[in-house]
């Protein structure tokens, strides 16, 4: 099976959705982030951007993470109001014992159309990312009404901080964490999509 299918498929259709619309970050030319698994860096993966809209996905950029799972991608030939992500393949975790590449690694981060100028992309953002655009994932890409991309793209900061990979602030919020089971739910999904892909089973 398609390892960017599977992660996908693996995290969807679990929670009841509160579309909560965060505000955009500023633009940026070029998007830097960190990629990381288990709390530690993912090294040499593959980082891809890509742009989603109406027709089939369309890349923009790609590079590799350094020895501390750092990157930088340009942002150049993106739409004013397409929606960017990010996919993170393959890697030497730091977090593994096996050591070496792990073809298997594939974790996403949503980042919209006005994307921050750095990102975490790690089991969290996976999660997040791919529990709110779950309606528009078609195979390993993200495909779909622009205004409903919109919204799933705006969704996801309530979810999980976009710069530090940690809880979104609406999550975090006294009534949704102790009222409903979201945090629990996407707590227990990323550690499931993480750790284990990432040969810590």
């Amino acid at each position: 099976m398609d390892t960017r299918k599977h992660v996908l498929k693996l995290v969807l259709g679990v929670l009841p959705l509160c579309v909560l619309l965060a505000g955009a970050a500023s633009a940026a030319d070029s998007i830097k982030g960190q990629v990381s698994g288990g709390g530690a860096p993912i090294a040499k993966s593959t980082i891809t951007l890509w742009e989603a809209g109406a027709g089939a996905p369309k890349q923009l950029g790609q590079t590799k993470t350094n020895g501390d799972g750092r990157f930088e991608v340009r942002t150049k030939g993106a739409s004013k109001d397409g929606i960017l992500y990010l996919l993170a393949s393959g890697g030497i975790s730091k977090a593994s014992k096996a050591g070496g590449d792990n073809p298997a690694i594939v974790l996403l981060a949503v980042v919209g159309s006005n994307p921050p100028a750095s990102v975490t992309i790690n089991e969290l953002t996976t999660v997040a990312s791919a529990f709110s655009n779950a309606r528009f994932i078609n195979g390993d890409g993200i495909s779909g009404n622009p205004l409903g991309l919109k919204i799933a793209a705006r969704n996801v900061p309530n979810l999980v901080d976009p710069v530090t990979g940690g809880w979104g602030k609406v999550l975090l919020d006294p009534l949704n964490s102790s009222q409903t089971a979201t945090l629990a739910t996407l707590d227990t999904l990323g550690s499931r999509s993480g750790w284990q892909r990432l040969g810590r089973e």
